[in-house]
């Protein structure tokens, strides 16, 4: 009987760390694992009695507690860490290039403008924003305000 209560509480504190380590977002898996511990627990109650069960439930929340701590202080947590940063900004071509699109020129949309998609002003292709709402793929538009790298245009 020990034994199942001891199986039931290890299974659960494998799929509760499963759910932390491997498992991304509340799943299945930490489910599980949370009926498997309240399972493990229950049963050495109901097995073993109050005293038992009591026991049971602190090593329970005792050892998830330290496990815890220890990934957090052997920064085992880094290793899921985005660290990379994107640092460009839309349009950083044309300060480069020195060809910069301007004002009322014409241009054509590549992709549907939702406001924001990307338009062809020659053999240049940037990232524009619609003032006017929407603009469909292959629809002419022109280029009506700046703000920096940001391009803003109308449906022509």
């Amino acid at each position: 009987m020990i034994l199942t209560s001891v199986f039931l509480i290890l299974l659960g504190l494998l799929l509760l760390f499963a759910e932390l380590f491997v498992v991304p977002g509340v799943t299945v898996v930490g489910i599980a694992g949370l009926l498997f511990l309240g399972a493990g627990v229950w049963f050495t109650y109901d097995a073993f009695g109050f005293l038992a069960g009591n026991i049971a439930l602190v090593l329970t929340i005792s050892v998830s507690a330290v496990v815890l701590i220890r990934s957090f202080r052997s920064r085992f947590w880094e290793k899921f860490q985005l660290t990379d940063a994107i640092n460009s900004k839309a349009n950083d071509a044309e300060e480069k290039e020195g060809n910069p699109v301007v004002l009322d020129e014409i241009g054509l949309a590549l992709s549907a403008l939702r406001p924001t998609g990307t338009a062809r002003f020659g053999k240049r292709i940037r990232e524009v924003e619609c003032i006017t709402g929407f603009a469909s793929a292959g629809q002419s538009i022109k280029v009506i305000r700046r703000e920096g790298n940001k391009i803003y245009v109308k449906t022509n």
